[in-house]
């Protein structure tokens, strides 16, 4: 029979007792191995009807009953002797009236306040499966809300196994959080590297890459340290060949300058050609423009430079012909001045 009174403490071990009696019931079912579930019911009915926990009485009920449905009455079970007598006395004892079940289903505040915890219990079961799902998809916002859901619940239990249980969830929570939030400024780092590096900023990027290593140097991220030494080194080269360049582009320039004044043409155009190629390599976009805009108008001047030598070169033999006349002709004089003639007009020219 059941206590007139049970003390919170004493409650809470009978909830305990029936919770390890459930687990071992539903193991054994899985694996077909009935009398063992059978006698853990037999465990259950007692401790519920101890604790006037009625809807556990009822629970059990409904499992013995579709036992002897399902299984004994088709013979699929056979059952000796003294198990089915223990199996039918379990039923006769959980058969508790309707009206014991309909007054509240439970007749007094103290197990009212036992099946409160009982649904706690069953709530944590319930949040613990999720925070399983939750970690293992590394979703830490959902884990971090169910650790915090967790808290509100588990203040109202006594347990210690339970309470550890949650600490230790809390705690592999907050490492995975920790390491998750280190890799994410760590990729974001990275990034931000990148960025650099496209800028041609890359003493700020080597600067930024340094910063990340003493980051990590102490943690367990061997293929990051990897990564970001490998970085750096990129970094390094990609200075190192950006400063040759930018060297290079200098002497092009100057190169173009005295050739642009020497009027030579053929080879400032080439300047310029390498003078862009080089400024595009290197992100000067400004000076790449500019000496765009350089080579068209000097391929436009020689284009016409190159059609006035033609003239001269016909208005030159046309009056090399004259004076080689006049020459023939034994007029020194006249020869002279035609010829003075071409190179004054040669010069007219050529400006």
């Amino acid at each position: 029979m059941s206590k007139d009174f049970i003390d919170r403490a004493e409650l809470l071990a009978i909830i305990e007792k029936i919770d390890h009696f459930r687990l071992v019931q539903g193991q054994n079912w899985a694996v077909a191995k009935y009398p063992p579930a059978i006698e853990a019911a037999e465990e259950i009915i007692d401790l519920a009807l101890e604790a006037r926990m009625y809807s556990i009485v009822k629970e059990q009920r409904d499992f013995i009953r579709q036992f002897i449905s399902d299984y004994v009455r088709p013979k699929k079970v056979i059952l000796d002797d003294a198990l089915a007598a223990r199996l039918q006395k379990s039923y006769e004892r959980s058969l508790i009236s309707e009206e014991e079940l309909e007054i509240g289903e439970i007749p007094d505040d103290q197990a009212q306040r036992a099946i409160e915890l009982e649904n706690t219990r069953k709530k944590l079961e319930e949040l613990d499966t999720e925070f399983y799902n939750a970690m293992m998809n590394k979703d830490m916002d959902n884990a971090g809300e169910i650790i915090e859901q967790a808290k509100g619940l588990i203040t109202e239990l006594l347990e210690e196994s339970i309470k550890k249980k949650w600490k230790e969830n809390e705690k592999e929570y907050l490492n995975q959080k920790n390491y998750a939030d280190l890799i994410e400024k760590i990729e974001k780092g990275i990034e931000k590297v990148n960025r650099l590096k496209d800028e041609y900023k890359f003493n700020e990027a080597i600067s930024k890459v340094d910063e990340l290593i003493d980051l990590i140097k102490y943690e367990d991220l061997p293929e990051y340290i990897e990564k970001l030494n490998k970085i750096r080194k990129e970094l390094v080269d990609a200075e190192s060949e950006y400063n040759k360049l930018s060297k290079e582009l200098e002497r092009h320039i100057k190169e173009f300058k005295k050739n642009r004044e020497k009027k030579l043409l053929k080879e400032a155009i080439k300047n310029c050609e390498d003078i862009i190629n080089i400024a595009e390599k290197i992100g000067k976009d400004d000076i790449a423009e500019e000496y765009r805009q350089i080579l068209e108008e000097l391929r436009n001047e020689l284009e016409k430079t190159s059609g006035l030598l033609v003239d001269i070169k016909h208005m030159i033999e046309d009056l090399s012909k004259e004076g080689l006349k006049l020459l023939y002709d034994g007029k020194v004089v006249s020869s002279f001045n035609k010829y003075h003639e071409v190179v004054k007009e040669f010069d007219k020219i050529m400006g």
